[in-house]
């Protein structure tokens, strides 16, 4: 689970937080976010309309540290 992240909300100057996870083995990040006021206890799927309508000025970061196991 990568927790270092931020979504930006151009139009309306609002910044979110915004996490990632991979199961070991995958290749697909799922991203995870919070909504608007706070309401949700848990992340939830990050998805278009939720928490924004992304548009084409809105962007987000995300960092973290993962170890690679050797092949076996």
């Amino acid at each position: 689970m990568l927790r270092a992240g931020c979504l930006h909300d151009v139009d309306e100057s609002i910044e979110y937080h915004i996490s990632g996870h991979v199961a070991s083995g995958e290749n697909d990040l799922w991203l995870y976010t919070t909504d608007r006021q706070g309401n949700r206890i848990y992340d939830f799927p990050f998805e278009q309309g939720e928490p924004i309508t992304l548009t084409t000025a809105d962007n987000f970061h995300i960092s973290g540290d993962y170890i690679a196991e050797p092949a076996s």
